[in-house]
């Protein structure tokens, strides 16, 4: 409900071109952060896996 709100006055202040042009940008960066906390999440578990190479 909360999400749905938010939107509807993104829609008033910024405008049906603006809005989507945001969304766009919002949904850009979060599948690039998405895919920094994989790869992050994957060298993490490849380091704690690995035998301590002293």
């Amino acid at each position: 409900m909360e999400i749905l709100f938010v939107l509807v006055l993104g829609l008033l202040v910024l405008g049906p071109k603006r809005l989507h042009t945001l969304l766009g940008h919002v949904a850009r960066a979060k599948a690039q952060f998405e895919r920094a906390r994989r790869g992050f999440k994957s060298r993490l578990a490849a380091d704690l896996d690995a035998p301590d190479a002293k």
